[in-house]
């Protein structure tokens, strides 16, 4: 569960912002929404932020930087990363990129901060809550200096991996390598003991970042398991006026030979059990010799006959509609809930208003059982909707005189309960739209 993220010094962000998940104590409208975190006394987090801002305004900026922080703590670092420190400072540009996050994982709270110019980190730390609350403080459990040092805290030692500094000492920590990412390539997640296993666990599992052009999970792979959701999915499609009436998983086996080199390169390096998805279609490696694809399709009917087509054919808001679906019906059907951070850029590309908006309710209203938490960039009005959603849900994204971008809530502004917040916002109210009055001067 996320509870608060901080970006500073990173394209377009000059000095640092914050996005909180907190609830504001000054609004009171719909409490049955607030999560409550499995295992964590007296603290409640947002299922949902909603940022609006005009186009260049920073918005895609925030995703990227919590893209940014997954990939330095999952992925191994290249030997040269691009600089994306702000360019309109010549303060700024001699600092590094800081990012911090606040969450909470398997009944524990935790901060991890870092801050790391393109070829090297500067600074690192981990804490985590000493009592299952934030008001007992925060106890670090590793920091890392710019000269390279790292240092673990002996309150946190009897829940770290026995001998963990000096396993450090032996494998090594390069200049831009990550003491987290480190300890997560080389332990298993057996050897990481649960503190660590927490945390790899929401990186790895639970943020999950979404863009214009990406899938919430492998879902032929998913939907071959799980009758049930597909059954669900192919009922909202086609109630939504899709045109479809069911879906379907066409699996075939993979002949390597067969294959485009690239492909058949991937797929040899490729772990038995693990997927890799291209399109619509997931290949799986089930053995060292065993490949095989399953082929998402949509199902048309015509008269009394039934067509099979590739799901890849149908329109771009279809499409982006199945991308997002399984985040409201998915929790509900598998094992266990997910808990997972969705973060989505531009939530309404290709889809129409009203399924926006009746996506984000029940988003929202399942919140409170799957604790599955949604933020989302979006230019759709029509969400700015205080008899359905907590006015704190809402953020705005504007850009200063100096290039930067300003992060800020709809709850700095004092607002009547019954003030239409579409309006106000298309009006100026909040600030965060576009100046058009320039097209007068095109020829």
């Amino acid at each position: 569960m996320l509870l608060s993220f901080e970006v500073g010094n990173f394209r377009s962000f000059g000095e640092r912002q914050e996005l909180s998940l907190f609830p504001s104590e000054r609004e009171s409208k719909f409490p049955e929404y607030l999560l409550q975190p499995p295992g964590v006394a007296d603290l409640k987090a947002l299922p949902l932020a909603v940022i609006y801002g005009p186009n260049s305004a920073g918005k895609s900026n925030l995703v990227k930087a919590l893209r940014a922080l997954k990939a330095l703590v999952t992925e191994r670092p290249t030997t040269q990363t691009p600089d994306e420190r702000f360019r309109f400072s010549a303060r700024l540009g001699q600092l590094p990129t800081e990012l911090r996050v606040r969450f909470c994982a398997r009944a524990r709270v935790f901060e991890y901060e870092v801050a790391r110019n393109h070829d090297a980190v500067e600074r690192e730390s981990l804490s985590v809550a000493s009592k299952p609350a934030l008001g007992g403080g925060l106890d670090r459990v590793f920091s890392r200096t710019s000269s390279g040092q790292v240092m673990f805290d002996e309150r946190c030692a009897d829940e770290l991996p026995v001998g963990i500094g000096g396993l450090l000492d032996v494998v090594g920590v390069a200049a831009n390598e990550l003491v987290l990412g480190k300890l997560f390539d080389v332990l298993a997640e057996e050897k990481l003991r649960p503190l660590l296993a927490a945390v790899r666990h929401w990186f790895r599992s639970q943020l999950t970042i979404i863009g214009p052009e990406d899938r919430a999970v492998a879902l032929p792979e998913l939907l071959l398991g799980a009758p049930d959701l597909r059954t669900s999915l192919a009922s909202f499609l086609r109630t939504a006026g899709t045109g479809m009436s069911d879906l379907d998983i066409r699996t075939w086996d993979l002949e390597l030979e067969s294959l485009e080199p690239t492909v058949r390169a991937t797929l040899e390096l490729l772990p038995v059990g693990q997927t890799i998805s291209s399109g619509w279609v997931d290949m799986t490696r089930d053995t060292d010799r065993h490949f095989r694809a399953l082929e998402l399709q949509a199902v048309h009917r015509s008269g009394e006959a039934e067509v099979h087509s590739r799901f890849s054919d149908e329109s771009d808001g279809t499409q982006r509609l199945l991308q997002l679906l399984p985040m409201i019906f998915a929790a509900g059907i598998l094992r266990e809930p997910p808990q997972r951070v969705f973060v989505v850029d531009e939530l309404d590309r290709s889809l129409h208003a009203t399924l926006v908006h009746a996506f984000v309710d029940q988003f929202v209203r399942r919140a409170s059982k799957t604790k599955n938490q949604l933020i989302t960039t979006t230019h759709e009005t029509h969400l700015l909707d205080a008899t359905r959603f907590r006015r704190d849900c809402f953020w705005f994204m504007n850009k200063t005189e100096s290039g930067e971008s300003r992060l800020y809530s709809l709850d700095e502004f004092p607002v009547r309960p019954d003030l239409p917040l579409d309006k106000a916002y298309l009006d100026g109210r909040f600030d965060a739209i576009p100046p058009v009055g320039g097209l007068d001067d095109i020829t």
